[in-house]
């Protein structure tokens, strides 16, 4: 149950990010966001063949839950950024750093 909710979550907050990003943003930046949604799908393809990625309830919950993060979360975060770093060497710097000094705290 709270798997589902959780994966609903993610659904709506994704369909909400969808809506909010202007229709110039997809035209300009699908393409470079396809290619990294299409390695990161790579990605979990060979870690999953070469058994270095373990999801408890088998192959099936794998598929559901990469589908899920790579198509949802990932792809409009990857607009997103390209968005709003877009052509500002400044902007890509601070989105960078912020990013890694979050990542750092955790």
């Amino acid at each position: 149950m709270i798997k589902n909710t959780i994966r609903v979550l993610i659904v709506l907050g994704t369909i909400v990010s969808a809506l909010l990003l202007p229709k110039k943003a997809y035209k300009t930046f699908l393409p470079v966001t396809l290619f990294s949604t299409a390695c990161q799908l790579a990605e979990i393809l060979y870690f999953s063949l070469h058994k270095l990625w373990k999801v408890k309830g088998g192959p099936g919950v794998l598929m559901c839950n990469a589908s899920i993060l790579v198509v949802g979360p990932y792809f409009f975060s990857n607009l997103w950024a390209f968005h709003l770093t877009r052509e500002s060497l400044s902007n890509t710097f601070m989105a960078t750093v912020t990013v890694e000094k979050i990542v750092r705290i955790q």
